[in-house]
């Protein structure tokens, strides 16, 4: 069955190498059948968090904000976290974005991609990154999905230049499918 996938990324910096890694797993999971869609913190450039979608008046949500809660509340059936580590922790453009939203991200599965120059391929962020996905009632996957020397293993263009890299991807693939379409099916029968 085909899922809609969003994919969350969230640095900011110049040279940012883990876009990479973003462009490798849309590359893996669009051709296992899924749609995915790629939100950039950077892109969307939100402020610091001042207010959540849900504390904004009706008529007085900005834009940016009203289309994510969109898409991640009805368009999305599984979502993929891809950050690298930050002094030990996960992107502050990433966390800002997610910040934004809350029952969004409810009963839906997630997989977490993790990413460094060095050989650990953020293995710090990982169990950061699964404590708060856990706090906004995410599920995360049992798979993660970690880069290390993520410039030597893929290309500009998220092409794989690691054979036991691309065994990894697929597994992670089919992983996120089992969820998401073990999620989709419980949500056609109703939420908690």
């Amino acid at each position: 069955m085909s899922l809609r996938i969003t994919v969350l990324y969230g640095s900011y910096r110049e040279g940012r190498l883990g876009i990479r890694a973003v462009k490798h797993v849309q590359q893996h999971l669009e051709s296992a059948g899924h749609s995915v869609t790629i939100v950039d913190a950077k892109a969307y450039d939100f402020p610091i968090l001042n207010k959540r979608y849900i504390d904004y008046d009706e008529g007085k949500i900005p834009p940016k904000v009203q289309e994510l809660h969109d898409l991640f509340q009805t368009g999305t059936d599984a979502f993929v976290v891809v950050s690298g580590e930050y002094n030990g922790t996960m992107q502050p453009g990433l966390m800002n974005l997610m910040d934004h939203f809350y029952t969004e991200f409810f009963h839906r599965p997630v997989g977490v991609v993790t990413y460094s120059m060095g050989a650990m391929g953020g293995a710090r962020v990982s169990m950061h990154l699964l404590t708060t996905l856990c706090v906004f009632g995410m599920s995360p996957i049992s798979t993660i999905f970690g880069i290390g020397v993520i410039q030597n293993k893929l290309d500009e263009q998220g092409k794989s230049l690691d054979d036991n890299l691309s065994k990894k991807s697929d597994s992670f693939a089919k992983e996120l499918t089992w969820y998401g379409n073990a999620f989709k099916e419980a949500h056609a029968k109703g939420r908690p």
